[in-house]
């Protein structure tokens, strides 16, 4: 898939349904049925998924950069400049760790009761 991103050949059009539809659904059912966060140390541990977003902005605004073809419109430099990218970026990660945080109490208030209420 990566190798292909720099070739123009490669679409993300018909990834959009599986990438931000379907995977979504499937790994919140996932989270909430089977991680038991009531075994998490560290907060540093609930942090680190932002590794993997890092990275893939990374590879998104380096595409965008080759191809000139963003796969987000809020990584154009070019039409928006450095200070709104930026700002959209760190507005939608806070976002993000704010959501993880809300769904890492809730896993662990589930799991908790998890005995008592289910099997």
């Amino acid at each position: 898939m990566v190798c292909t991103a720099f070739t123009n050949e490669f679409k993300f059009n018909g990834m959009f349904l599986f990438l931000h539809m379907l995977n979504p659904v499937f790994m919140i059912l996932y989270y909430f049925l089977f991680c038991d966060m009531n075994r998490v140390q560290k907060s540093s541990q609930v942090l680190s998924v932002m590794i993997v977003p890092l990275l893939y902005l990374i590879f998104a605004v380096a595409y965008g950069k080759a191809t000139g073809d963003y796969i987000y419109f809020f990584l154009n430099i070019k039409e928006h400049g450095y200070v709104y990218c930026v700002s959209f970026v760190l507005v939608l990660s806070a976002a993000v760790v704010m959501m993880g945080c809300a769904m890492f109490c809730l896993n662990r208030i589930i799991f908790k009761n998890r005995k008592k209420y289910w099997f």
